[in-house]
């Protein structure tokens, strides 16, 4: 009988562990170069770098993020301090091909879901909802991805293969 080829059985299976390491490690980067900032203090014209990139950014395609409401710096904040403490484990986990993270990628899956789904509830129900759609989700799409990848490599199972030792047969087999 033939079987249906899927991306992860068309030899695959290493490209996506290769994005998902880079995504995580991405998100894992803004955890510890922006959001951390963010947490504690406001962004502003005087930042340098990354964070003044980032307030440019905001200031003209998030300006709830640019305005930082205090329920916007505590969900920031916790994904600074819990979700990347995630990413690092799911990063490391895809890096050495650690099994036992099945059920926190999924579990992590799972949070950062329901993340993104406040987090974008909030954004355009506030009142400064963003107007430029396509410079508003470009940011967010890497994570979208990301979680679908973890789920494909997650859901069916333990994601890496076991090493397994070969039986050689004996003379009397």
């Amino acid at each position: 009988p033939t079987r249906r080829k899927s991306l992860l059985t068309m030899g695959c299976r290493n490209c996506i562990d290769v994005l998902i390491i880079v995504l995580q490690s991405y998100f894992l980067w803004s955890c510890i170069a922006i959001e951390r900032h963010y947490c504690h203090q406001p962004l502003s014209a005087d930042s340098t770098g990354i964070l003044k990139t980032t307030y440019e950014y905001a200031i003209e395609n998030n300006r709830l993020f640019a305005s930082r409401p205090d329920y916007m710096v505590m969900a920031t904040c916790i994904s600074a301090y819990g979700l990347g403490t995630l990413y690092a484990l799911v990063l490391l986990a895809f890096t050495f091909k650690w099994n036992w993270i099945r059920m926190i990628a999924i579990l992590l899956v799972g949070a950062k879901a329901y993340a993104l789904g406040f987090y974008h509830l909030m954004e355009f129900t506030s009142d400064t909802p963003p107007e430029n759609l396509l410079a508003y989700w470009g940011p967010e799409f890497p994570y979208i991805l990301s979680l679908v990848l973890l789920l494909a490599r997650t859901l069916p199972g333990p994601p890496f293969q076991a090493v397994t030792q070969q039986v050689k047969p004996t003379k009397e087999d």
